[in-house]
């Protein structure tokens, strides 16, 4: 092992901003999430060994994007591991400042799987999730009128069902 104390970030991401954690030194910043926000935070963390996020419905994708592109190891990882982590050492409070500790600290106690490139950061879901997707659409478009977003989705999930005309039929 190293004698340098790996250092590790941890970044709690929200629509509007980025919570940042540096362990070990116990820094914390913010960053907006917005283009120039992650181009500071980029510049910020050249030497740093590992940048740990949660996966958060999509506001991930551009800054896990950028980290990773400009050569930081990055770990995009599942909110409920994290907050199982929390729960199991004690930190049961919750404000963005300590979730990005949190983070950090999960980081560098569980050493997650690293994104290998920018384009499996948005990678397709799996397929159970594509299933449960269909599934969760045709249900919304069996309850009534669908939204304007779901209607494009229900014609194309029920095209299969309507019968084709061939000209020779009235």
């Amino acid at each position: 092992m190293n004698d340098k104390a790996q250092v590790v970030v941890g970044i709690d991401v929200s629509k509007a901003s980025l919570d940042v954690a540096v362990l070990p030194s116990g820094e914390v910043l913010q960053f907006a999430n917005d283009t120039n926000g992650i181009e500071e935070l980029g510049r910020k963390l050249k030497a740093v060994d590992l940048v740990v996020m949660e996966a958060t419905g999509g506001y991930e994708t551009a800054v896990a994007t950028a980290l990773v592109g400009s050569g930081l190891r990055v770990a995009v990882v599942n909110p409920r591991q994290v907050r199982d982590f929390a729960k199991a050492t004690g930190r049961l409070a919750k404000t963005d400042r300590i979730d990005a500790l949190v983070i950090a600290a999960f980081g560098q106690a569980i050493e997650p799987e690293i994104v290998r490139s920018a384009s499996s950061i948005g990678a397709p879901s799996p397929p159970w999730w594509a299933l449960r997707l269909s599934i969760a659409t045709a249900a919304s478009c069996a309850v009534g009128a669908p939204s304007t977003a779901v209607a494009p989705r229900c014609a194309r999930l029920f095209t299969w069902r309507r019968p084709r005309r061939s000209a020779a039929t009235p």
